[in-house]
């Protein structure tokens, strides 16, 4: 074994060279680390993040996609069956948006292994808006408010969503491949 093997780095004789030095007029005691225990301690003091943080993050990222998408094509369209309806749409985005970090959350999206994978994050994250427009859909039909939303606007914002989601995830999985290589990410 090399000297830069993790298992030569690592192991229990080279940070046996740990002394406790007391002194005579303070009572509390000084620890000199070995010379690999030392460096081992130093890099993981450097800065770390957080999969909680980064859960946290893509949680508000999806957050902020799906209202802006839906608000993007509301824009756009310029689809209006009726006039001052804008408070309606505004809600539906903001349902869509917290439905959706729900749905993502009950389908393991934001997990850090989840991450790293384009295919796994993003079938999942498929169904998961899937299965929100579903619910939006049968929130307007059983409400009555189906004629007040554009269907051109809906299935747009539903493909719209699908790309901007799609995006997100293939630039979260490149940026945790990098942290992860790079070891950044905290246990």
């Amino acid at each position: 074994m090399s000297e830069n093997e993790p298992k030569t780095l690592y192991s229990s004789e080279s940070f046996a060279d740990v002394s406790i030095q007391k002194s005579s007029t303070d009572r509390r005691s000084a620890v000199r680390l070995s010379k690999r225990a030392a460096e081992a301690a130093n890099a993981l003091q450097e800065n770390g993040v957080s999969p909680s943080l980064i859960s946290g993050l893509v949680r508000m990222s999806d957050f902020v996609v799906i209202a802006l998408s839906g608000l993007g094509v509301f824009w756009t369209r310029g689809v209006m069956p009726f006039p001052d309806v804008s408070g309606l749409y505004i809600s539906a985005f903001v349902l869509a948006a917290a439905l959706g970090v729900l749905a993502f959350q009950m389908l393991d999206c934001y997990q850090i292994h989840t991450f790293r994978t384009t295919i796994r994050q993003t079938s999942r994250m498929l169904a998961g808006w899937v299965a929100v427009f579903a619910t939006l859909a049968t929130i307007a039909f059983l409400t009555k408010l189906g004629d007040y939303y554009s269907r051109v606007w809906f299935g747009t914002w539903l493909l719209t969503g699908i790309v901007a989601l799609g995006m997100t995830r293939v630039f979260i999985a490149t940026k945790i491949t990098r942290l992860t290589a790079a070891g950044k990410i905290e246990r």
